[in-house]
């Protein structure tokens, strides 16, 4: 009988990775959901995993339908999508997008000419949500969910990003230390994972052999404190 609950919260780092070459695919049965739910058995794990979004968006997801749900556990894995770097932040492009619109500019058309350009962020580069933003909702969420023990995986990314988003991998450590800082043992520190050849090459997507090893430690984690 499956008595305890995981709720697996996350972006695209939890999904398969199928539009990618040959060598960097990622199927359904390697990433490391797949693993904890093949072989957790006495547990019931439920998802809520959409890629490309902030954490804003998939908390604020999965707050209304996993709340009363009370799962024991809470893996919490995103925040990449917070710390890209884009010209002008969310609150910003919000505007610009209502701006532009009104001369039928699609919100595409402005992602890839102004928001999400190269040389604009080589000229003022900002994260797509401010640190502090980031701490007030994962406070809020800890807060909602503290009948839950929430374990919340490091952000990892390596230089490689910063050919699409100059300046995202040197605020890494920034947001990570918030994390730790709020989130204090319940931190999943990466360790050995955060080496170049356990991302495919868009710097922080992890491989199958990422996938395996992020599976052993949240493995060892959820068996420790069951």
């Amino acid at each position: 009988m499956k008595n305890k609950k995981i709720l697996i919260v996350g972006d695209s780092n939890c999904l398969p990775r199928y539009n990618a070459p040959e060598n960097e695919i990622v199927g359904v049965q390697d990433t490391y959901v797949y693993h904890l739910q093949k072989n957790l058995k006495n547990f019931d794990i439920q998802t809520m995993i959409v890629g490309g979004v902030t954490t804003s968006e998939l908390l604020n997801f999965s707050i209304p339908y996993f709340l009363d749900w009370e799962p024991n556990f809470v893996i919490v894995h995103s925040g990449v999508n917070d710390t890209k770097s884009q010209f002008v932040n969310n609150n910003k492009a919000s505007i610009l997008y209502k701006i532009l619109s009104k001369f039928k500019i699609s919100k595409k058309k402005i992602k890839e000419n102004i928001i999400y350009n190269k040389n604009l962020i080589s000229l003022n580069s900002t994260p797509k949500v401010p640190v502090e933003v980031l701490k007030q909702q994962v406070s809020k969420f800890l807060y909602l969910f503290k009948k839950s023990k929430v374990l919340w995986i490091e952000i990892h990314n390596d230089e490689r990003i910063d050919k699409i988003r100059p300046g995202t991998s040197g605020r890494l450590n920034n947001y990570n230390n918030m994390l730790k800082e709020v989130l204090k043992n319940n931190f999943v520190e990466l360790n050995k994972i955060k080496d170049n050849s356990n991302f495919t090459s868009d710097g922080f997507h992890l491989n199958k052999k990422g996938q395996f090893l992020l599976y052993e430690i949240i493995n060892n984690i959820i068996l420790k404190n069951d």
